[in-house]
């Protein structure tokens, strides 16, 4: 099955949404894009130091 334009830019745009951390790969073969990648971060916040060692 060949993908159009379209459907691709909307499955790579569909992936950049679904992220808030990380990144999205394109793969070409031919100058065509063959696959899509995407890796998602899990990015915690740092808590401030607490107790008598952070005074």
């Amino acid at each position: 099955m060949d993908y159009s334009e379209q459907e691709i830019l909307r499955e790579v745009l569909e992936a950049m949404r679904s992220i808030k951390f990380g990144s999205v790969q394109l793969i070409l073969q031919d100058g065509k894009v063959v696959q899509i990648d995407k890796v998602e971060k899990v990015r915690f916040a740092r808590r401030a130091a607490t107790g008598p060692a952070s005074a």
